[in-house]
């Protein structure tokens, strides 16, 4: 799992992460009192190296964080949003 580009980011962020074998895969995102407040993908996905666009443009400006799950793996990452 990379950090997003650009980070911070106005709007529209790419998420970007390699997947070692096909699987199951989720990605959310969480504010900063750990609310979801989007889920991106939730998905069998094949493997290899992956982008995923989030438009957060209904969002307000803040801290987010966004975890990708995928079979026994776990990872988070800090995303900031300034409008």
């Amino acid at each position: 799992v990379y950090q997003n580009t650009p980070n911070p980011f106005g709007g529209m962020t790419e998420l970007r992460y390699d997947l070692p074998v096909a699987g199951q895969v989720k990605i959310e995102v969480f504010d900063s009192l750990g609310r979801k407040v989007a889920t991106i993908a939730e998905e069998y996905q094949t493997a290899g190296r992956k982008v995923r666009q989030w438009d957060a443009g209904t969002l307000p400006s803040g801290v987010y964080f966004y975890r990708l799950t995928a079979g026994n793996f776990v990872s988070t990452k800090k995303l900031l949003l300034l409008k």
